[in-house]
């Protein structure tokens, strides 16, 4: 991630700060055996739109594997970071999957990552950060949104 990298080098730098989030589709493997490849891509579709439709200018969005997406918020704290997800999983939250005769609502979770609150040391540190908070995330009912503290991202530098 070439522009994670960049973000994290001038934050870094000029002593800035910087939100990465990772999304997730709840369930996403489970969803996968049950109605397959197609289904999964269209609800991932349907994430990275509404993470798209909720950025500013500045603010980068993009895939990062089959079940996830990411968005990149330069100069964005973590109250700013909590806004725009609460916005996006709201929005992704009114959407309706129709699969054969049934109609899916499904939702997602996401993991935030602020610099330099998380103490990453690297752009890789501040992946790991979110990927880490996503965990957390994961293990609740579903909707959730995690911050990681710094203790956690220092240690993610250090694998």
């Amino acid at each position: 991630t070439r522009h994670l990298k960049q973000v994290h080098a001038v934050a870094e730098r000029y002593e800035q700060r910087y939100a990465l989030v990772v999304y997730q589709l709840d369930h996403a493997p489970k969803l996968h055996s049950t109605y397959g490849r197609p289904f999964i891509d269209l609800a991932v579709g349907r994430l990275g739109n509404d993470i798209a439709a909720e950025c500013r200018d500045a603010d980068l969005p993009g895939p990062l594997d089959p079940f996830s997406c990411l968005v990149l918020l330069p100069g964005t704290g973590q109250r700013g970071a909590f806004t725009q997800v609460e916005r996006v999983l709201g929005r992704f939250g009114r959407h309706a999957f129709k699969q054969g005769d049934a109609r899916l609502q499904l939702s997602c979770s996401a993991g935030v990552s602020c610099y330099p609150q998380n103490g990453a040391l690297s752009a890789d540190g501040a992946l790991k950060s979110a990927l880490t908070a996503l965990d957390a995330a994961r293990g609740k009912d579903g909707e959730r949104i995690v911050a990681i503290a710094a203790a956690g991202a220092a240690a993610a530098d250090a694998q």
